[in-house]
């Protein structure tokens, strides 16, 4: 789950601008405040670490166009820079192998059960980031500047921090192509295990293996030259991190016979056996080190882009299917910002899915149920064969099936909220107006789709009444409605006192972030209005905001 996202440069938000996140997010604003731009940021994140990207024109996420990077720095800066942070949990479920060729028969490949117990056995004093004492939480924070001499952006500094503490920043310098790891966080829980002499092994370790110079003083900066990509700062995904060991090494209390296979140096059987031995020991220390920056660096990296993978992005004009609609076999996540990615997950997901989604439709009282049938042969595919056609049909409570633009248009709007809610392989649903053309009454039973599908926040008092939830979502929701939010606060006065009859319906304070977007100083602030457990604001509503309907009652 994602908990925070930080903006600086990035195009309305000038001064660095925090915008908390929580299992459901509401963001509201006057228009043009800049709550899109929260979204672009998430879109243009994912190209840069997935898909080493910096000049994004058309997300594969949705299809937004977001202009190029120069279209993305914000327009009253003196310089063509921005920043983007996140901050999320960790590990990521999904088990990830960064062995290759080159590196896959020696050190560990990425097994951090076993750099843990060569870490412990060596005295190192070091916790495996990802391994199942490391961390829970890990921010990436990365720079991005243009580059005017190729004309084209680059991460120039990228920095990685772990349970809530920096561990390091990579930073790539354009001018000499040199990319390097600096930084180093040594006093950090990960690499301070107390190891009995307050000295820390691993700095020792890393001044014999990276340094031509290793009898570096303790305040001298200890800094590492790594190989990236395109991207800059950024390493790629899907590689041990590249360090370059220097090829020669002035000292080294390792080993006292230190050069290569290639130098005329007369050993004895004893002698060449002993060098043989200090040399593979000084291969294994340095798979240590790759194996380390690779779990705390490339491993976080990973684990931001898979969050932001995994989301639907529904924009505000969500297309209603034709009649003769042909979903997509091939699960297409631009397909979703005009809404007909719901669709064509209904055509194909599992019976019990679909059940789901259906069961969903019922509840929120649009009316209609979902149904999927099978026709008769009747198309040719492309091999001129005859084969099965399938329909999804919206069924009302008499039992009469119709076609999506037989029905109210906001049904449409609806489902695929519904659907991206309902199914399996999608972390973070974002929605752009999801009350689009939707009755109020609705609008407020949306409320508990939400809850029913979050995960509680960790540490509430009303953690023994958790119920059993559907897939754990995070919804981020761009909107001006208020019912959905009544709904909410409803939910969260009734769990605090205790009314909560019914399973998914229980929500915490901690679970909902109101954020308001302002930018009524020429600058989009974000600024979060925390709830209380009755259900009221401890923070007012800005001037103006909310206020008409007192307005025109009185």
């Amino acid at each position: 789950m994602l908990n925070k996202i930080v903006l600086e440069n990035f195009k309305g938000y000038r001064e660095e601008t925090v915008i908390p996140m929580a299992p459901i997010t509401l963001l509201y604003g006057n228009n043009s405040a800049g709550k899109s731009s929260i979204f672009h940021a998430l879109l243009f994140a994912y190209e840069v670490l997935k898909n080493d990207w910096c000049d994004v024109d058309v997300s594969t996420l949705a299809n937004v166009d977001l202009g190029g990077f120069l279209n993305l720095v914000n327009r009253n800066s003196a310089e063509s820079w921005l920043r983007i942070g996140l901050e999320f949990d960790f590990p990521f479920d999904g088990a990830v192998d960064f062995r290759t060729a080159e590196h896959g028969s020696r050190g560990f490949g990425s097994d951090s059960a076993d750099l843990d117990n060569f870490c412990i056995e060596n005295g190192l004093g070091i916790i495996s980031p990802s391994g199942e004492a490391g961390a829970e939480t890990a921010s990436l924070d990365f720079t991005i500047h243009w580059n005017e001499v190729s004309k084209k952006p680059y991460v120039s500094s990228m920095k990685v921090g772990l349970d809530y503490q920096d561990i390091l920043t990579i930073t790539a310098n354009p001018d000499t192509n040199r990319v390097y790891i600096g930084e180093i966080n040594f006093d950090h829980t990960l690499l301070n295990v107390d190891c009995g002499d307050g000295i820390s092994p691993l700095k020792k370790l890393i001044r014999q293996l990276t340094s031509d110079t290793p009898s570096l003083s303790d305040s001298d900066e200890i800094t590492i030259p790594i190989t990236t990509g395109a991207a800059g700062a950024k390493p790629p995904l899907g590689q041990t991190l590249r360090i370059l060991f220097p090829e020669e090494r002035k000292s080294n209390e390792f080993s006292k016979f230190w050069g290569s296979d290639d130098e005329d140096i007369e050993r004895s059987e004893e002698e060449e056996k002993q060098y043989r031995e200090e040399q593979r020991r000084i291969e294994i220390y340095e798979a240590v080190l790759r194996e380390l920056f690779t779990q705390a660096v490339v491993t976080p990296i990973h684990a931001a882009a898979a969050i932001l993978g995994s989301m639907a992005a529904i924009g505000p004009m969500r297309a209603i299917p034709a009649r003769n609609f042909i979903p997509y076999r091939r699960r297409d996540p631009s397909r979703w910002y005009e809404g007909l990615g719901g669709w064509d997950i209904a055509y194909s997901c599992s019976d019990e899915e679909l059940s789901k989604i259906s069961q969903w439709m019922f509840r929120l009282r649009t009316g209609y149920t979902l149904a999927r049938e099978r026709n008769s042969p009747s198309n040719m595919n492309i091999h001129g064969e005859k084969e099965m056609g399938v329909q999804v049909t919206l069924r009302d409570l008499q039992g009469n099936h119709f076609f999506a633009p037989d029905v109210g248009i906001g049904i449409s709007q609806l489902l695929p909220v519904v659907v991206a809610t309902c199914v399996t392989n999608i972390g973070v649903i974002y929605v752009e107006q999801p009350e689009l053309h939707i009755h109020p009454a609705l609008q407020v039973e949306l409320g508990d789709l939400l809850c029913a599908h979050i995960s509680p926040v960790d540490g509430w008092k009303g953690a023994e009444m958790q119920p059993i939830r559907g897939n754990d979502k995070q919804f981020l929701f761009e909107t001006h409605s208020e019912h959905l939010l009544l709904r909410l606060l409803r939910r969260i006065r009734q769990t605090s006192e205790g009314e909560i009859a019914l399973d998914g319906e229980t929500l915490s304070p901690d679970d909902l972030a109101v954020v308001y977007i302002d930018n009524s100083q020429g600058d989009s602030t974000a600024n979060r209005l925390r709830v209380r457990e009755d259900g009221e604001f401890i923070d007012p509503w800005p001037k103006g905001f909310f206020r008409e309907r007192g307005e025109e009652l009185i």
